[in-house]
């Protein structure tokens, strides 16, 4: 009898790993692509249209030109997109994908990030190469995004996760900076630019920031050969950075002119620390600015070769040092300002 039992559990481990081996074989034949496909659409309700369908032991499953239609969402279009799975498919549990691959694909403002799908189905890691983006508002060409440990929320900004994007640009609503690149933290509350480098108005522009309790601020921030006209004070960019930047830590300003309203700075180069843009100047906590520059004209004054350099605390402005040419001369000043005298 005993012998018997042993039989029949050695027969059905047997049949066991057979059909596992037989289903590794079929995955590496011509019938890979329908047997996938048919899996995807009962067990997860998606259905898939592919020119191919690649498996890789042990987890990695690969769709070639591929469309992907799932009840309620709009079709996505894809040239390649990998899968490594964690786990095994099962309908009792949720799919937990550890890495999902996209590469070229393009999205527009009718067709939403699938974050709602992204959630549901536990991704791990994600990862999107050649994207292309557009609505009312935003154009992004050639997207390269990475997110590790992703959590994903309602939107993108409430999503979490270790982001790395690559972008050759972003285009705000008739905006454009040039060659992006972000490397940061989402993580509820806590978030951080390691850092962050672009091209705007033909300024190079890198800076590292975080997120504090009113507002962003901004830490080893650079800024070079920017020139900076009144016209440009309306860049829908630099109304998104007075609406989200509250405070510079740091930030250098190199070889650069500013032209506003009849007063231009010719050549400047700038150091601001420890500035708060949502308080005046009588209002600031610890504030400094040191400015260089080749000229400055200021209510047709012309300033030659001024040097300034100021602290700013509250009801007080201490003038380290004010050195200039004017009028064929030269002037010195050092004191202290407050708002009566």
């Amino acid at each position: 009898m005993v012998r018997k039992i042993v039989a029949l559990f050695v027969a059905l481990m047997a049949l066991g790993l057979l059909s596992i081996l037989l289903v590794f074989g079929v995955l590496h034949t011509q019938y890979a692509k329908p047997m996938v496909s048919y899996a995807l659409e009962k067990l997860l309700d998606i259905h898939v249209t592919s020119e191919a369908v690649h498996y890789h032991y042990p987890n990695q499953i690969t769709f070639e030109n591929a469309r992907f239609e799932i009840a309620e969402q709009p079709p996505i279009d894809v040239a390649t997109l990998s899968v490594w799975l964690a786990g095994h498919l099962s309908a009792q549990q949720p799919l937990t994908v550890q890495e999902l691959l996209i590469d070229g694909t393009t999205l527009n403002g009718k067709e939403p990030l699938p974050l709602e799908l992204i959630e549901r189905w536990q991704i791990e890691n994600l990862a999107i190469d050649h994207m292309d983006y557009s609505d009312s508002e935003l154009i992004i060409n050639d997207l390269r995004l990475q997110i590790k440990g992703l959590v994903a929320g309602d939107s993108l900004m409430s999503s979490q996760g270790e982001i790395q994007l690559e972008a050759s640009q972003l285009n705000y609503q008739g905006s454009a900076l040039h060659d992006v690149l972000l490397d940061g933290l989402l993580a509820g509350n806590d978030r951080k630019l390691y850092g962050a480098s672009f091209t705007w108005n033909g300024a190079t522009i890198s800076t590292q920031a975080q997120k504090l309790e009113r507002g962003w601020s901004l830490v080893n921030t650079t800024i070079n050969r920017l020139s900076l006209e009144q016209t440009h004070l309306d860049d829908p960019w630099l109304s998104l950075f007075r609406k989200y930047v509250n405070h510079i830590n740091s930030l250098d300003i190199l070889n650069s002119s500013l032209n506003y309203n009849g007063s231009k700075i010719s050549n400047i180069s700038a150091s601001v620390e420890g500035l708060e843009l949502d308080k005046t100047p009588w209002s600031q906590q610890q504030a400094y600015l040191s400015i260089d520059a080749d000229q400055i004209v200021w209510q047709g004054f012309e300033f030659i070769e001024p040097t300034i350099e100021l602290y700013a605390s509250k009801d007080q402005i201490q003038i380290a040092d004010l050195d200039t040419r004017f009028e064929q001369g030269r002037v010195q000043v050092s004191g202290e300002l407050t708002p009566t005298q």
